[in-house]
């Protein structure tokens, strides 16, 4: 299960500061998410993607089960 909980509200704006729990891990937010669509980063080296800090990745593979490669 997903939760999400929100640690801290800013007083100026609707900002907030939370914390994504999934069964992988926690996943603090507001967060950088790449996407690999076709299951590859196309515009970011490993290394570069390395360096964001990101704590998880959305991939989308579904379709190379009907077009592979």
């Amino acid at each position: 299960m997903i939760e999400f909980r929100i640690i801290k509200k800013s007083k100026k704006s609707r900002a907030r500061l939370g914390v994504l729990k999934t069964p992988h891990g926690e996943v603090k937010t507001p967060a950088f998410v790449p996407v690999a669509t076709q299951a590859v980063i196309k515009t970011l080296t490993n290394e570069q993607v390395e360096k964001t800090g990101s704590q998880i990745l959305i991939s989308n593979a579904f379709h190379l089960r009907f077009k592979p490669g």
